[in-house]
């Protein structure tokens, strides 16, 4: 599968990695699975969420990130704890995408806040395992969790779960597992980082103007990095 990590509103950078992979013949949205958080922080969210709307009817995998749950908590629910938090979260840059993008910015949210809020958590295959937030060590001796699969549908652990070290994540028994939500932009590393039967695809895209939006052949173990800088120039 192809597999692509946070995308945070940066939807010039979407646009540049489907173009390499259209050119090496691997953007077929049946074989390619997105990791969450797709809105806030970057300049164009509603045009990203609107793309993989599309791509989900043509069959590609959608799964739902803790931003996405940031954005439905606020639009959907109206608290002002809620809608607080989702701003200082970057939810502000998604409310200006959508009043730039539609005449009804209101109904736009709601109408995709519906879609997002059910997006499925995680998804697996015989072999591979694919979350948003890494699965926590706890999971291997956890009294709440006597059967670590119950942990699957508890979406505070699978969107919001992050910790050190990052390899000390519980391993999928029998599978390979990618996820997104954690970049190490702090530590100067800029691309995913891999490590035995997990790998954290997220290099920090939205997170800083230069940080790149990448892809990643889980079956060819092919990383494809966005050539948006070669095509455009330096961001400003």
């Amino acid at each position: 599968m192809i597999a692509i990590p946070d995308i945070h509103g940066r939807y010039d950078r979407l646009q540049a990695i489907l173009k390499l992979l259209k050119e090496a013949g691997k953007a077929d949205p049946k074989n390619m699975i997105f990791l969450g958080d797709y809105v806030d922080r970057g300049p164009e969210s509603a045009q990203v969420v609107s793309t993989l709307r599309e791509f989900q009817r043509q069959g590609a995998i959608v799964l739902k990130g803790n931003h996405e749950g940031l954005m439905c908590d606020a639009v959907l629910k109206g608290h002002f704890e809620a809608t607080s938090l989702w701003e200082m979260n970057g939810g502000g840059e998604t409310r200006r995408s959508y009043h730039a993008t539609y005449q009804d910015p209101s109904a736009a949210l709601r109408y995709d806040a519906k879609w997002l809020q059910d997006l499925p958590l995680y998804h697996e295959n015989e072999t591979e395992f694919f979350s948003h937030a890494p699965l926590p060590p706890l999971l291997e001796k956890s009294s709440q969790f006597p059967d670590w699969r119950l942990a699957l549908l508890n979406e505070q652990i699978m969107t919001w779960s992050y910790f050190q070290p990052e390899n000390a994540a519980f391993k999928v028994p029998g599978k390979d597992a990618y996820c997104g939500h954690v970049h190490a932009l702090r530590a100067n590393i800029w691309l995913p980082r891999f490590y035995e039967r997990y790998a954290y695809l997220d290099a920090g895209c939205g997170c800083l103007p230069d940080a790149k939006l990448v892809a990643f052949d889980t079956e060819e173990k092919r990383l494809y990095v966005d050539d948006l800088e070669k095509q455009y120039g330096t961001f400003e």
